[in-house]
């Protein structure tokens, strides 16, 4: 993997972010970034407390100014 690529990824690490898993079923979850894993993956910690190895275009981020109104 592109080293500069995984620094960049990895500043996602401790972040809440969203994960629309289906889309066609538009199932969404919350979670947490752990780990950059690879060039396009993320281990990501749900609110269960399991962690699942998710494709980085499943990941969006969470504007937690919103979620305050």
């Amino acid at each position: 993997m592109n080293n500069l690529r995984l620094e960049h990824h990895k500043k996602m690490i401790g972040k809440r972010v969203l994960i629309v898993q289906d889309q066609e079923t538009q199932t969404i979850w919350e979670g947490e970034v752990i780990d950059a894993l690879e060039n396009d993956r993320f281990l990501i910690k749900d609110d269960d407390g399991r962690d699942r190895n998710i494709h980085m275009f499943d990941v969006r981020s969470v504007n937690m100014s919103l979620l305050s109104l």
